[in-house]
């Protein structure tokens, strides 16, 4: 019976070699899935910084618009003012009429180029 115990052994022991083969080949496969997934991490972890900066930019950006918009509509504003001005200054003027004599003309241009009221 010596001779089956060798046997036994024998193949106990390809059975282990077998399975340590197994186990080193899954373990390789599961190192190149680690730096697959390492390198996928990194690039998504660069696309994130990439995006949270184009993020900040656009941010820039808009800010930039909003304030020019609000100077735009300052100066809106401003204009609108100054033609209620004019339109009251110019209806408060009365044209003289054809037959009017020379001092009411001469109101009348005075008035109209901003000289005396």
């Amino acid at each position: 019976m010596p001779f089956l115990k060798s046997t036994y052994a024998y193949v106990a022991m390809c059975l282990a070699f077998a399975l340590m083969v197994g186990l080193l080949w899954c373990i390789d496969e599961l190192r190149d899935e680690i730096a697959s997934l390492k390198d996928k991490l990194s690039l998504q972890k660069a696309n994130t910084m990439l995006a949270q900066a184009s993020e900040g930019e656009c941010k820039s950006k808009i800010e930039l618009i909003n304030l020019k918009l609000e100077r735009i509509r300052a100066d809106e504003l401003r204009a609108k003012e100054q033609v209620e001005s004019l339109n009251a200054k110019f209806k408060a003027i009365s044209v003289p009429k054809k037959d009017a004599n020379c001092s009411a003309k001469l109101r009348f241009y005075e008035e109209l180029l901003g000289g005396k009221r």
